[in-house]
């Protein structure tokens, strides 16, 4: 079985009802898990506007399997900040995303390649 890490902007595209997202999401279930790092599932929950809201957002991330933060992923997302925030803006949450890609050897599925491109051996999708 494959394996890929989603980011949170296929999973807010998913929701939005973008036609290549699902496509392409419907493609992958079929031979793929699907993880989500607890920086995305936080990120998500938090854009809830109301408890309608945060349930069905809710509902959207159970298909993935969570991946919790580590030690690890919290010593390469600080390598990733000190080597990339000031030159391209990486930020807290695309740094530890990124991180959990790296450590957990998953691909990145994302609709903001610009956000991770500059940070090697991340594999995107």
């Amino acid at each position: 079985m494959l394996r890929v890490l989603l980011d949170t902007t296929v999973i807010i595209d998913l929701a939005r009802g973008k036609d290549e997202v699902i496509g392409y999401l419907n493609t992958l279930l079929q031979t793929t898990v699907l993880y989500i790092s607890v920086i995305s599932m936080m990120e998500i929950l938090m854009g809830a506007r109301n408890k309608i809201e945060l349930q069905y957002w809710s509902n959207l991330i159970k298909m993935c399997t969570p991946v919790p933060l580590s030690e690890s992923v919290g010593t390469i997302a600080l390598g990733l900040i000190q080597e990339y925030h000031h030159s391209h803006g990486l930020l807290i949450p695309d740094a530890l995303i990124a991180a959990t890609a790296l450590t957990e050897d998953l691909p990145l599925y994302t609709a903001n390649k610009k956000h991770f491109k500059m940070i090697p051996h991340l594999r995107l999708y």
